[in-house]
């Protein structure tokens, strides 16, 4: 079970790593966070934006202001209802706005 899980990590971050030449800005953008998200967010978010995961809610279509003030401060922002109870485990992060958006255009 165990080979199997690696390979299949190893097969993730190997689709992640392929070349961007031929690649559109946008595409480009996308896949930078695609990355990001793979990197950070699949521990607690499901690797597919459309399911939950084991702590975190799914994330498609997730905004820039949910996204930057979950990553940045941990939190909702102000009038938000989370799909899951606050649990206080959102980690912060020191992503730039940039690569936030990065992120959200991969969730879109």
């Amino acid at each position: 079970m165990k080979n199997v899980l690696f390979i299949a990590v190893m097969a993730l971050l190997f689709h992640c790593k392929q070349s961007t030449e031929n690649l559109t800005p946008e595409e480009k953008f996308k896949a930078e966070g695609r990355s990001l998200f793979v990197a950070n967010c699949i521990a607690c978010h499901s690797a597919n934006p459309d399911q939950d995961g084991s702590v975190g809610p799914s994330l498609r279509a997730s905004s820039f202001d949910l996204l930057k003030e979950k990553l940045i401060n941990g939190k909702y922002p102000d009038g938000y209802k989370g799909k899951r109870p606050i649990s206080g485990s959102m980690p912060k992060f020191a992503f730039t706005d940039e690569q936030i958006r990065s992120i959200e255009a991969f969730l879109k």
